[in-house]
């Protein structure tokens, strides 16, 4: 799983600190037939077999919203069980490649930039909640802009 972020500073920042860069995360509404349809989600999905996690979700961002992306690092691995399976969610902090196409929707519904603050649980399948809680605690303490500014 790619938790795409980049960095606006050109917009102001709800941070403390007013040269505080806004960070955004690249997501994406699941389509119509899939199950989950109409959540929001970050980029990936399974592994094949003897696929490592930061390849498949190398490839996936490339196959659901034809962009490169480069991985930064590995978020906590989360362990989920839904009515229908048991997931283990490997998220990865990552940004465009300096050469990605814009993100378009390959395999998506529709996609959209959103603030870390304005990310909502509800909108997101329960498994993923714990990522966000992650993602907004890590911004809210500038994690994140400095990351994006040290990479």
């Amino acid at each position: 799983m790619a938790i795409v972020i980049r960095t606006k500073p050109d917009l102001p920042s709800r941070s403390t600190t007013p040269a505080s860069p806004v960070v955004e995360c690249l997501v994406s509404c699941r389509p119509e037939g899939a199950v989950y349809a109409g959540f929001w989600e970050f980029p990936g999905g399974k592994a094949h077999c003897s696929e490592s996690v930061v390849a498949c979700a190398v490839r996936e961002a490339r196959e659901e919203l034809g962009i490169e992306i480069e991985p930064i690092e590995p978020l906590p691995v989360v362990r989920h069980r839904y009515p229908h399976a048991h997931v283990a969610l490997h998220p990865h902090l990552s940004r465009l490649t300096p050469t990605s196409p814009e993100p378009a929707d390959l395999a998506v519904a529709s996609h959209q930039w959103v603030e870390i603050a304005d990310l909502v649980d509800s909108d997101f399948p329960e498994g993923n909640r714990p990522i966000l809680a992650h993602l907004r605690a890590r911004d809210a303490a500038g994690g994140l802009a400095g990351l994006l500014q040290g990479a």
